[in-house]
C-alpha cells in the first residue's frame, strides 16, 4: 500500500514476511526510476557534527507542551 505524502506499507501474518515485502517493494520501485526517472546528485561532502547538538533539550523550546489533551483510558 502507498499513501501519498506517508509512504508504503506492506502487510503479513509475520514480521519477516512484511520485511520482505518492504524490501521487494523498495527495490521495485529502485529500479522503475533508475530505468524511467533516472537523477545525477552533485559529490557532496560529509560535515562533521557533534552528537551533543543533537540532544531533545535543544529543541524543547519549540513545543515544550503538546496542545493536545492527555488521553486517559478507563475500563
Amino acid at each position: 500500500m502507498i499513501l501519498h505524502n506517508h509512504g508504503i506499507f506492506t502487510f503479513d501474518n509475520d514480521a519477516q514476511k512484511s520485511y520482505t515485502k518492504m524490501i521487494e517493494a523498495v527495490s521495485l520501485a529502485e529500479d522503475f526510476l533508475e530505468e524511467h526517472a533516472p537523477i545525477t546528485l552533485n559529490e557532496c561532502e560529509a560535515t562533521n557534527f557533534y552528537i551533543e547538538d543533537l540532544s531533545i533539550s535543544k529543541f524543547m523550546h519549540i513545543n515544550p507542551k503538546p496542545s493536545s489533551p492527555t488521553l486517559r483510558f478507563t475500563r
